[in-house]
């Protein structure tokens, strides 16, 4: 089975902060149009319903434990929660790019 990566031909000068994703379903599965800069792009998201979500409850679950942790937590806690919270997010991000399968 073949895998198909998407990339951005983008030059050096052409990166830039202003990032925008839209998630949506189409069927199934999700659909995400993405502006980077000036360039737009549309891809599938190889993701159901119930994946989807459980991703929004894992990130929603790591936001309210930083929340706790910045409210009565040490600087350890913080730190603990704030790495939860980026590995977390970082996994997402994995199974919402992740390349298209044929």
């Amino acid at each position: 089975m073949k895998t198909k990566v998407r990339r951005l031909d983008l030059k050096e000068v052409d990166y830039s902060p202003h990032v925008q994703l839209r998630i949506r379903p189409k069927g199934i599965f999700f659909e995400a149009d993405c502006q980077i800069g000036m360039y737009p792009f549309r891809f599938d998201i190889q993701l159901k319903e119930g994946d989807m979500s459980l991703i929004c409850q894992d990130l929603q679950a790591r936001l309210e434990d930083l929340k706790d942790a910045y409210q009565t937590g040490t600087v350890n806690t913080q730190q603990t929660a704030l790495r939860e919270l980026a590995e977390t997010g970082y996994s997402a991000l994995r199974k919402i790019f992740a390349p298209a399968e044929n």
